[in-house]
């Protein structure tokens, strides 16, 4: 009789191990979903606030000003995001009958420092043109985009002077 109390003793602490390990599993699945949903969300406000620091600038009739915070504020965010080439943000300035190629595929155009001194470059066309108001700022995402060039960066800035329409045509925006 005391091996059979013993065998019952062994065997209910068998379940009670068995039951708790599934009681564990059931938490650690239903805690990864919960996870899984907060890093998602999260990322999806990365996204969105990394979207709006550019999108405040969109528009027509800009002027020159607003510009170039949004030529420095590309610089900032370049450098803050130095390594994640998801977050790097090309630039194109298109004026005239010309555009700034300083965006497309040509083995260096996602080096933050070439990216810079391009976008050092259009601040001083702006400056050239002291008092131009009609400027169109576009910020768009080009990831899977392609015109004549693929682009080098997932999102680029492009600043169009003096309503040339065509220029959003020929990018596809």
């Amino acid at each position: 009789m005391e091996n059979a109390s013993k065998a019952l003793l062994i065997a209910g602490a068998i379940l009670i191990v068995i039951l708790l390990i599934a009681v564990g599993m059931i938490v650690y699945s239903k805690s990864k979903g919960a996870v899984n949903t907060g890093i998602t969300q999260t990322d999806s406000m990365d996204t969105q606030m990394f979207f709006n620091q550019f999108a405040v600038y969109e528009g027509k009739n800009k002027d020159e000003a607003t510009v170039k915070l949004a030529v420095k504020n590309l610089i900032n965010n370049n450098r803050a995001n130095e390594g994640s080439s998801s977050k790097m943000v090309g630039i194109i300035y298109c004026y005239g009958d010309n555009y700034g190629s300083y965006n497309f595929n040509g083995g260096h155009s996602t080096d933050i420092d070439w990216i810079e001194k391009e976008a050092y470059k259009v601040l001083s066309l702006i400056d050239e043109k002291k008092g131009e108001k009609n400027y169109e700022i576009i910020f768009a995402n080009t990831k899977n985009k392609e015109c004549e060039y693929k682009f080098a960066t997932d999102y680029c800035l492009f600043i169009i002077q003096d309503g040339r329409e065509w220029y959003k045509e020929f990018f596809d925006l």
